[in-house]
């Protein structure tokens, strides 16, 4: 997540749309890069019995699944920060369109 969180941050930055399409393309792949490394350096026997397991029964002590509510709780904070990266970057945004284009400041 926390790398999630930096790689939007990072594109949030990025001001031309060739940068943007790049930096988005390897933002993905760096997400998917542990994927990549479990596929090629797992030998396929283990991989067939980690397919195979079962999952433990879980007893919630609280009566809810506290890895869920945590990881709610971290998608929450994570968009709420980009949300506010990506307002900071449009107020950047309509400042220096101002400057450049000052008569259409005064249309409005």
């Amino acid at each position: 997540m926390l790398l999630l969180g930096a790689g939007i941050e990072w594109l949030v930055s990025t001001t031309e749309i060739v940068e943007l399409l790049l930096n988005g393309v390897a933002l993905a792949y760096i997400m998917e890069l542990d994927e990549l490394f479990y596929n090629v350096f797992m030998p396929r026997k283990l991989s067939t019995l980690m397919s195979l397991l079962e999952p433990f029964p879980a007893n919630w002590p609280l009566g809810v699944p506290v890895r869920s509510l945590v990881l709610g709780c971290a998608a929450v904070v994570v968009t709420v920060i980009t949300l506010v990266l990506i307002q900071l970057q449009l107020d950047n945004v309509v400042i220096v369109r101002d400057v450049l284009c000052p008569a259409r400041v005064l249309r409005q």
